[in-house]
């Protein structure tokens, strides 16, 4: 987006000029920092949809959650919590202080648990009328006309490199697909739908600070939120992977009971978020979005080659998560 239409969007708020400063933009959105008359916000330019029942939902959830730090809007002059110009929607939030929530330590992992706990049960207590976003187990409704296995069989150029792994992308769908109708029996409720560590925020100590970036909230499966996370640590690598589950289960445990429904189905709705996250990239590549972090066809690939990894580690400790997550129940 052109510093110009920034300025105008930002005439919306302000009647004088503000600074504008390029930061750390996420996968899916435009990020700016601006400064003006002394106090600091954050901008956020849409670039997955330009849909307002979507961004709607979010400010509900971010005006009405209690017992959670959690962004706080910035209203228009004329009052409302959104800018659409150019076909695109921009909101405007306060500036929180802190940094990218960085996991060194056991006790950050167990912050991270309780944390997720503390939010799961208080999303658990909201309802909201509009609908949002597909859950992460409706996959063909979410991603119409995906032709994921036609991805698979048939790649572009850019990911004939990637044919085995695409094999193991489209059996995760299959499998997953086939327990559709088991997910359905599980309990609902609001779900942040997108933690990870850039959509955190720690203070001096190490500690949550504040939950950013509730654009994906929607009700789906409770223990869906919880897959999110553990797919996460996953990511970082199979090195004492086990203490940092257990710290993060410890700290879960003290806020959240799961079932035992949920606790045996969580290694595949692991899978089902970086299905989720394969199939948003896919789409993103065919509309030829691109972030200002990395290529579009690079990032796609490390999502491909991440479900594969992870695919295999669940194969192989699968069981051994679930008797560790039954400390849940």
């Amino acid at each position: 987006m052109e510093l110009n239409q920034l300025k105008e969007i930002l005439a919306c708020y302000f009647l004088s000029d503000c600074q504008i400063h390029q930061g750390a933009s996420g996968m899916n959105n435009l990020t700016r920092f601006i400064e003006h008359e002394g106090k600091k916000y954050v901008l956020r330019v849409y670039q997955n949809h330009s849909d307002e029942n979507l961004v709607q939902v979010e400010q509900e959830i971010l005006k009405r959650i209690k017992g959670v730090p959690v962004p706080v809007l910035v209203p228009t002059m004329r009052g409302d919590y959104l800018v659409r110009l150019y076909d695109k929607i921009a909101v405007l939030f306060e500036y929180q202080e802190g940094v990218d929530l960085k996991l060194e330590r056991l006790d950050q992992y167990k912050n991270y648990g309780e944390m997720i706990g503390k939010l799961s049960r208080a999303l658990g207590k909201l309802e909201v009328d509009k609908e949002g976003y597909s859950p992460y187990y409706e996959l063909d409704e979410a991603y119409p006309n995906h032709q994921i296995c036609e991805f698979c069989q048939h790649p572009y150029e850019e990911f004939e490199s990637l044919h085995e792994e695409l094999k193991v992308v489209e059996r995760v769908y299959e499998d997953l697909m086939n327990l559709s109708e088991r997910f359905k029996t599980l309990p609902q409720q609001l779900i942040h739908g997108d933690i990870n560590s850039s959509n955190l925020l720690m203070d001096e100590a190490g500690m949550i600070s504040r939950i950013l970036d509730f654009e994906f909230v929607t009700k789906d499966l409770r223990a869906m939120e919880i897959a999110i996370c553990l797919s996460e640590i996953l990511s970082e690598g199979q090195d004492e992977v086990w203490p940092r589950l257990e710290a993060f289960i410890e700290g879960l445990k003290q806020s959240l009971q799961l079932t035992k429904e949920e606790t045996e189905v969580l290694p595949s709705l692991i899978l089902l978020r970086r299905l989720d996250v394969v199939m948003h990239f896919i789409v993103r590549y065919r509309r030829n979005i691109s972030s200002e972090i990395v290529g579009k066809g690079e990032f796609l690939s490390k999502q491909i080659v991440k479900l594969v990894e992870q695919s295999s580690w669940i194969e192989e400790n699968g069981n051994r998560l679930i008797e560790l997550l039954s400390n849940c129940e």
